[in-house]
């Protein structure tokens, strides 16, 4: 091992070496990226409009996706709750589209989204326990309070 400091020759090339693989063969998406970025840290109010819009399309997304699930597993227990859950999905979706105004209309509908969601998981996971065997237990692994209540 050498404890002579290394040449500024080398560090160029380790720094060259590392900026060609983290860039890929694509450089024009990385300066698009870089140019987002600084955007987003210039100009807050339009990094958190383009956060609610993303989330808001992720959450209809899921929601729908969620409520065709469910109604083909119509026959499984907890059906009203994994509805409650699609639908609240598609509500917190849309309503982050339409008032994607600001980061307070997305902190209120996401805790409210989280609150009721967490609630509709737990009385899922109970529905489960009373109608199938033990698996009931991984559905409520996310929600620690289940344990609590059951005893």
């Amino acid at each position: 091992m050498s404890t002579n400091p290394p040449d500024f020759n080398q560090i160029q090339r380790a720094v060259t070496t590392t900026l060609q693989r983290a860039l890929g063969a694509d450089p024009d998406r990385s300066i698009v990226l870089l140019v987002l970025g600084a955007t987003a840290i210039v100009i807050p109010p339009l990094a958190t409009l383009a956060v609610a819009l993303l989330i808001g399309w992720l959450f209809l997304i899921s929601g729908v996706v969620g409520l065709i699930m469910t109604f083909r597993m119509r026959q499984a227990p907890g059906f009203g709750w994994s509805l409650v859950s699609a639908i609240l999905a598609i509500v917190a979706g849309v309503v982050l589209l339409d008032a994607a105004g600001g980061a307070l209309s997305l902190t209120l509908v996401l805790i409210v989204f989280f609150i009721i969601e967490g609630v509709a998981s737990i009385m899922y996971a109970l529905d489960h326990s009373r109608e199938l065997s033990g698996r009931w237990g991984w559905m409520a692994a996310a929600a620690p309070s289940i344990w609590f209540w059951r005893r």
